[in-house]
């Protein structure tokens, strides 16, 4: 097409174009204020503008919640482009992975790190031609559940069917929470709330255990606890010493009479 210009007051001039797509642009002549024409071979060489797409809006999809030591959360795209490159950003700086679109949806894997997570997206020809995919997503990481286990001090050395006392502490995670306590014998499932400070029952109660010694100790843990995160540790936790004493043994009563002097 041809776009006359009039009234060019100036030399150098610049001519400001606009072009949608790769244009190349010539002088095809030239006609000064007296109305001389001249032809344009004088003017010097064609000049190409290259137009580069920008890279089309696709949606940052994944995210979401994992305890500590998950694999991790996808991140990826709904969509992509070919011959477009997509970089992942936490927290607005580059996060080290780029994957090439190709033309279908793509993800950047799973995601360790807690945080806000955007997608940019550049020509692969030209990386200043960029766009802001659309949305982003958070990644949410759990601490594991830790507690702190401690026995009643008043009630860490009892007689033989005496009961003890165990308090709970969650040190990490969030309530409330289930458990599974042992005291080296026996297990007992429990949940939060209902049983801090707990106290064993049934089959828990420790006792004297003749061994050939007058006492007996138990050492109580939490094997497994799992929070409202649903975050699941099964490290062992404590290790509490409660000793059980035996009781006392009397003998048979005997009954002397009282005759001395008789």
């Amino acid at each position: 097409s041809t776009t006359p210009y009039s009234a060019i007051g100036s030399s150098p001039h610049t001519f400001i174009v606009s072009p949608v797509a790769t244009t190349t642009y010539t002088i095809d002549s030239v006609s000064d204020n007296t109305g001389v024409t001249s032809g344009a071979t004088i003017f010097g060489s064609p000049v190409t503008v290259t137009v580069t797409a920008v890279p089309s809006l696709y949606n940052v999809t994944g995210g979401g919640s994992l305890c500590a030591g998950d694999a991790g959360a996808a991140v990826g795209l709904d969509g992509s482009e070919l011959g477009m490159t997509y970089e992942l950003y936490l927290d607005g700086s580059p996060a080290g992975s780029t994957v090439a679109g190709d033309g279908g949806a793509i993800t950047f894997g799973n995601q360790t790190t807690a945080g806000n997570y955007t997608v940019e997206a550049y020509n692969s020809s030209n990386s200043n031609c960029t766009q802001s995919m659309t949305g982003s997503v958070n990644v949410v990481v759990n601490p594991l559940p830790t507690i702190t286990l401690t026995v009643n001090a008043l009630l860490d050395t009892i007689c033989d069917g005496d009961n003890t006392e165990i308090d709970l502490s969650l040190t990490a995670g969030s309530a409330p929470y289930t458990f599974t306590i042992t005291d080296g014998t026996d297990t007992y499932n429990g949940t939060s709330a209902a049983d801090d400070p707990y106290t064993p029952s049934g089959a828990m109660i420790p006792v004297w255990v003749d061994d050939g010694t007058p006492d007996t100790d138990y050492y109580f843990s939490i094997t497994t606890i799992t929070d409202n995160n649903g975050c699941t540790n099964n490290t062992n936790q404590g290790n509490e010493k409660v000793t059980v004493y035996k009781l006392p043994e009397t003998g048979p009563q005997y009954h002397i009479e009282n005759n001395w002097g008789n």
